[in-house]
């Protein structure tokens, strides 16, 4: 698997203070190349970067789906997030930019949209993946 990012879940702890020479993500060092905005000699794609991470970052933590690596509060203390990645000249991982891509946003939003939101759920109704309950054994139809 040569080129291939493995998450670490070894630490649940997130570092006081990001290192920006590292990915802004992650905060970890892989072979990795980093993506540096900042590098873009083009002003408005510079800034599109990283109001997108921005955007997107927000975006998940508004709907309480940010993964657990990425150091949001760490991120966005001070002048807020959008001016700390400018001003810090933030880089990130592709492989970490992904978890916050527009794409994983809208499969997120249609998987919370798709959630029954009563609480109501009776837990006799079939669900359409098989489950065991010890305490009933499945039948067979045929006997």
């Amino acid at each position: 698997m040569h080129g291939t990012k493995r998450l670490k879940i070894a630490s649940t702890e997130l570092p006081a203070d990001i290192d920006w020479k590292k990915c802004c993500l992650c905060q970890e060092i892989t072979r990795e190349k980093l993506i540096e905005p900042s590098l873009n000699n083009d002003l408005s794609q510079r800034s599109k970067s990283y109001e997108t991470v921005t955007r997107n970052v927000q975006q998940f933590v508004d709907m309480g789906e940010l993964s657990p690596i990425i150091p949001f509060h760490q991120l966005s203390e001070g002048e807020g997030m959008l001016k700390n990645l400018i001003n810090k000249k933030a880089k990130w991982h592709k492989s970490c930019a992904l978890f916050v891509a527009p794409s994983k946003l809208e499969r997120v939003k249609k998987k919370i949209a798709a959630k029954p939101s009563d609480t109501s759920h009776n837990d006799d109704t079939p669900d359409s993946r098989f489950s065991y309950n010890a305490l009933s054994p499945p039948t067979c139809e045929y006997f």
